[in-house]
């Protein structure tokens, strides 16, 4: 949750872990830094070879955005299963997000679903590039790819 940022320590983390596969929800992650994506790479990679397979749910579109950018953010046995999508009403000058699996977005190219203001009522729009945003799901390891 928070920042993954150079005080995380997360590669000496690894071994705390329970056996067998784990799930990570990053949901409340706001941000990550470049000292943050080296130490969560170190950590993914003791995670993987020491529990197998990791799934992430509930990408915040900080980690979203780490994933679309660098390959390795997400390790070799790292599937992920959900991601929120950020939207904004420029009536209220709200923000939301909408949780999303990657199964929901399968069929044909993903496009950001409607979604409407809990304030006002009015038509949000996707806060990103659709095209940009949605580039991990080309990547077969993520549920995507040709």
């Amino acid at each position: 949750a928070g920042i993954i940022d150079e005080h995380n320590h997360l590669a000496e983390r690894a071994g705390e872990l329970p056996a067998g596969p784990i799930g990570v929800d990053l949901a409340a992650v706001a941000r990550i830094n470049s000292f943050g994506v080296r130490d969560w790479v170190k950590w993914i990679r003791r995670v993987e070879a020491s529990q197998g397979r990791v799934v992430l749910s509930a990408c915040s579109p900080a980690m979203v955005a780490q994933i679309n950018m660098l390959d390795h953010v997400t390790g070799d046995a790292v599937v992920v299963e959900s991601f929120y999508l950020p939207y904004f009403c420029d009536a209220c000058n709200e923000g939301k997000s909408l949780l999303m699996t990657v199964s929901e977005l399968a069929a044909g190219p993903p496009q950001p679903p409607p979604c409407r203001c809990d304030r006002c009522g009015a038509a949000m729009e996707f806060d990103e590039l659709p095209e940009a945003y949605f580039a991990f799901l080309g990547n077969p390891k993520h549920g995507g790819g040709s």
